[in-house]
């Protein structure tokens, strides 16, 4: 039975509203924020959507949660504590992303223009 739960996948409400129930905020706005630049929960797509597993959900809010500090001024032992040999991480193969394309010669020339020497060219500036 626990191993099933573990395995129940999460939409990005549920995942958000599993989250809140543990203490921890983070909207649905701020997961999707997360899976498009990274630092987030892991994730699978069914199709186009996002899912959450709960084990998954888990280890995030654990790498999230510093150590036990007395001031702000203890955090960097906090997250070395946070870090250490009882930590358990995960080992995940990502895919690498696909490279984008380069740009042409003449929108790549383009773009390096400086825009006061341009407007100066064509007499905006005297």
């Amino acid at each position: 039975m626990e191993d099933e739960e573990q395995h129940r996948y999460f939409d990005p409400i549920e995942a958000s509203a599993y989250l809140k129930k543990k203490g921890l905020p983070a909207e649905p706005q701020t997961l999707a924020k997360y899976r498009s630049q990274g630092g987030g929960p892991l994730f699978s797509l069914f199709g186009r959507f996002p899912r959450y597993r709960q084990d998954w959900l888990d280890e995030f809010a654990e790498l999230r949660i510093s150590g036990p500090m007395r001031s702000t001024s203890d955090r960097q032992a906090a997250t070395a504590s946070r870090n250490g040999a009882h930590h358990k991480t995960a080992q995940v193969e990502i895919e690498e992303p696909a490279k984008p394309r380069a740009a042409s010669p003449r929108r790549r020339q383009i773009t390096t223009i400086d825009t006061r020497a341009a407007a100066t060219r064509r007499g905006a500036r005297r």
